[in-house]
C-alpha cells in the first residue's frame, strides 16, 4: 500500500502486487511472504538499492555457511547524521549474536521464515523477527556485499529524535506520551 511509485515499478518488472488494507509493516511483509513461491524470501525496503549481484552473492553466502537467514552490510545515504547509523548497521549489529537484521535487507529461507512465525505487527517487527530466527537457526551478516539505503528519515527528523524513536521502540514505548482521558 505504498503511495510512491512502488506498484508501477513492480508491474514494469512483472512482479505481482498484493493489495490489502493497511495494517502495519509487519503484516505487509508477512502477506508478501505468504504470496511468494520461492525457496528463499527477500525483504527489501523501497528506498534501498541493491547491487545487480545481490541475489547470487546472498545465495552463495547462505549456502556456503549453511544459514537459514542473512542480511548484508549497508551504506546509509545522507549527511553527517547518518554516519552513526551506517556504523551501527555496518559494524555494530553484525557483531551481535544472533545479529539483528534491519528490515531494509533480510534474506531468509521460506521454511525457516514460517517455522519461527514470520513477521508480526508491532514496533521493531524486523528486529524481533530476526532475533527469533537467529535463536532457532544459524544466521549471519554477509561481509562481502553492501546495499545502500536512504537516510532521509534520519536527516529529516534529526539524529537525536531518530535515536530516541528507535530506543523507545526497543524498550516497549516507555517514552511515548500517553493521552489523558479525563
Amino acid at each position: 500500500d505504498s503511495d510512491d511509485a512502488t506498484r508501477s515499478l513492480a508491474r514494469e518488472h512483472n512482479a505481482r502486487v498484493v493489495r490489502a488494507r493497511p495494517t502495519g509493516q509487519g503484516d505487509a511483509r508477512d502477506r508478501g511472504a505468504r504470496h511468494a513461491s520461492g525457496r528463499w524470501i527477500v525483504f527489501v525496503d523501497a528506498d534501498t538499492r541493491l547491487r545487480p549481484d545481490y541475489i547470487e552473492t546472498m545465495l552463495a553466502f547462505v549456502r556456503g555457511h549453511d544459514l537459514a537467514g542473512a542480511n548484508c552490510r549497508c551504506r546509509v545515504t545522507g549527511d553527517w547524521r547518518t554516519v552513526p547509523f551506517a556504523l551501527l548497521f555496518h559494524h555494530g549489529l553484525p557483531g551481535l549474536s544472533p545479529p539483528p537484521f534491519p528490515g531494509f535487507n533480510i534474506f531468509v529461507s521460506r521454511p525457516a521464515y514460517f517455522d519461527v512465525g514470520g513477521f508480526a505487527s508491532g514496533p521493531n517487527e524486523d528486529v524481533s523477527f530476526s532475533r527469533r530466527l537467529g535463536r532457532a537457526y544459524p544466521t549471519a551478516t554477509c561481509p562481502h556485499l553492501l546495499v545502500e539505503t536512504s537516510g532521509r528519515r534520519i536527516t529529516d527528523d534529526g539524529f537525536l529524535h531518530t535515536v530516541g524513536h528507535y530506543t523507545d521502540l526497543s524498550i516497549g514505548g516507555c517514552f511515548t506520551p500517553v493521552e489523558s482521558h479525563n
